[in-house]
């Protein structure tokens, strides 16, 4: 499963923290228009990876940007809920005898939190800050793990199926009430 917007109901506000932090001033001289659109194209990737990876790539306030961005996002994620569907469809799948994983580009201490806070009955995996991040790598390790022609990977966006299909795992797609990304 992937975390923010498939199971924790997290997106519009790392969202609106994103953007907050892109046009505080002395950052970026961009609208709120063109920071949500930053954001929502590429979301997936942590977000000092998403800064990079757009118009602000190499922006000198990027690194102090992003730090600001993660150190809000710890503060912000234990009062974060699930989507009131999750319990009940992770007791079914354990119930089956499903083995399951969380996979994430946010940092795994907090994917790991989450897991733990709402009794989530599964692996986690995440972004350590270090080296390769990302969700395609977290998928092929898995895939080695277990047969590939048994992992499913459940995400909320477009991107979430590229990286299922980069690594050679199913994908099922899920859409949320007010996903603004899928």
């Amino acid at each position: 499963f992937d975390l923010d917007g498939t199971l924790l109901d997290s997106m519009p506000y790392l969202e609106d923290l994103a953007v907050h932090h892109m046009t505080t001033p002395g950052t970026y001289p961009i609208s709120e228009e063109t920071a949500r659109r930053i954001y929502r194209d590429t979301v997936g990737m942590p977000f000092r990876l998403q800064l990079e990876f757009s118009v602000l790539k190499q922006h000198t306030s990027n690194p102090e940007v992003a730090r600001r961005f993660e150190r809000d996002k710890e503060k912000l994620y234990p009062g974060l809920t699930l989507f009131s569907d999750v319990q009940g469809a992770m007791a079914s799948l354990e119930h089956l005898y499903h083995d399951m994983a969380i996979v994430s580009s946010t940092r795994e201490k907090l994917v790991y939190q989450v897991a733990m806070k709402h009794k989530l009955p599964a692996m986690t995996f995440g972004y350590n800050g270090r080296g390769r991040w990302d969700k395609v790598k977290q998928l092929e390790n898995l895939a080695f793990m277990y047969d590939k022609e048994y992992v499913i990977f459940v995400g909320d966006s477009p991107r979430d199926y590229n990286f299922a299909r980069q690594a050679g795992v199913k994908f099922v797609g899920i859409a949320r009430p007010n996903s603004k990304v899928g």
